[in-house]
């Protein structure tokens, strides 16, 4: 059985639309190596978007840990080390959950006065967990 330590570095948005209130957010992680992926969401129950993108995580590091080696697949047996995995949930629920409501803000405005501001502080806001 192999053991895979994983440690999820930071989280922080690269795009969203106001118009259907959806989130592309990066998430940067270590299996053994430094990895990022790309997520596209549609913010509807923050907790339960945190819980699908780490158990998204979770899948790809045991997909790209298997090897085949001409006979059998190799790593089916994988058991991954998730420090600190509740607090990560509930700090992404968080993230989550406040850009949902900046999105929310964005898409309310009446005036244009300082929509490129809200825009701004939504595609700068990171969550790093180091």
């Amino acid at each position: 059985m192999n053991a895979i330590r994983l440690v999820i570095n930071s989280v922080h948005i690269c795009r969203f639309s106001a118009r259907d209130g959806s989130l592309d957010i990066v998430i940067n992680f270590n299996d053994g190596q430094d990895k990022e992926i790309t997520k596209s969401i549609i913010v509807t129950d923050p907790d339960r978007n945190a819980e699908a993108v780490i158990e998204e995580i979770c899948k790809l590091v045991k997909n790209t840990s298997n090897r085949f080696d001409g006979n059998t697949v190799l790593g089916k047996d994988i058991k991954l080390m998730f420090e600190r995995k509740d607090d990560i949930v509930k700090k992404l629920a968080n993230f989550l959950r406040d850009a949902h409501l900046k999105v929310e803000s964005v898409r309310n405005k009446k005036s244009s006065e300082g929509y490129l501001d809200m825009i701004r502080r939504i595609t700068s806001m990171k969550l790093s967990f180091l």
